[in-house]
Formats: C-alpha cells, sequence, structure tokens
C-alpha cells in the first residue's frame, strides 16, 4: 500500500511540475524600446500585478486616455525603431496607437500600428505569470520603454 501511495504521489508531482511549466505562452520579443508583454515581464519592466490591470483594461476592451506630447513620443519611438523597408515609408501620421493601456513602471502598454497594417483575424490567448490576455486578431500588446 506504502508503494501504491509513493507512487501516485509521484506521478501526481511530477503532473503538477509539467502543469505549472506550460503557464507562461507568450512570445518573447524585444526590439528595444518595444518589448512583448513576456519579455517586459521577464527582464522586470513589469511585475505581475502590472500584467494583471493591462490585462483587465484589455480583456474588457477598456481604453485609458493619452495625451498629445505622450503620443507624439511613442509615435516618434515606433517609426525609429520600425523595420525599414524600400516599399513602406512611414509618418507620424500614419501611426495608429489603437489601445492604450497606460503607464507602469515607466512603461507603456499599447497596441500599436500602421494605417492599413492589415491585421488579420484570429483568436488567440497568451498567459504570461499566470494572467491570461485574450486577443480576437494577430495585433499584440506592446510594451514601450520610456526614456524618462
Amino acid at each position: 500500500m506504502k508503494k501504491l501511495f509513493k507512487t501516485i504521489s509521484l506521478i501526481l508531482t511530477l503532473l503538477l511540475v509539467f502543469a505549472f511549466a506550460g503557464c507562461n505562452t507568450g512570445d518573447t520579443i524585444s526590439e528595444e524600446p518595444f518589448y512583448s508583454l513576456q519579455s517586459a515581464y521577464n527582464q522586470g519592466l513589469l511585475k505581475r500585478k502590472d500584467l494583471k490591470k493591462v490585462a483587465e483594461y484589455h480583456n474588457k476592451g477598456s481604453n485609458t486616455i493619452i495625451d498629445k506630447e505622450l503620443e507624439d513620443d511613442i509615435k516618434l519611438a515606433y517609426l525609429e525603431s520600425y523595420p525599414r523597408n524600400e516599399n513602406i515609408e512611414l509618418t507620424a501620421d500614419e501611426i495608429r496607437i489603437n489601445k492604450f493601456y497606460g503607464i507602469y513602471r515607466g512603461c507603456v502598454a499599447l497596441m500599436i500600428g500602421y494605417e492599413n497594417s492589415g491585421y488579420k483575424d484570429a483568436c488567440w490567448e497568451e498567459t504570461i505569470a499566470g494572467v491570461k490576455f485574450g486577443y480576437t486578431s494577430s495585433q499584440r500588446i506592446f510594451i514601450l520603454k520610456l526614456n524618462i
């Protein structure tokens, strides 16, 4: 009976280890100053409580107000870091901040792209530090590290 109990305990322990090992499903994108949620968390730019607040805004479809000066700074950072392509010349007027979720520890949480970027419809989810983010398109949340 003891042997059976030990075997079952070992199996349950292994199952729990593998279950928690898969908790983070986010991609790690680090193209300074823009980071994926997973990368920002891994680098300590965001804490779990920050992720929970961003998820609350995002999953409820909420948005916060962004002031013009910050919007201009974000667009400039995007223009400076956007991969150059000879077929696409972007201007600040073509950049779209689709969602702004606030500032956390000197970092901006947002969804950003450019006019006619053509995000595909897709339902997907990522989990960072046990916090779930649901998406309905191929666009993702990015974290912009501000130089302040």
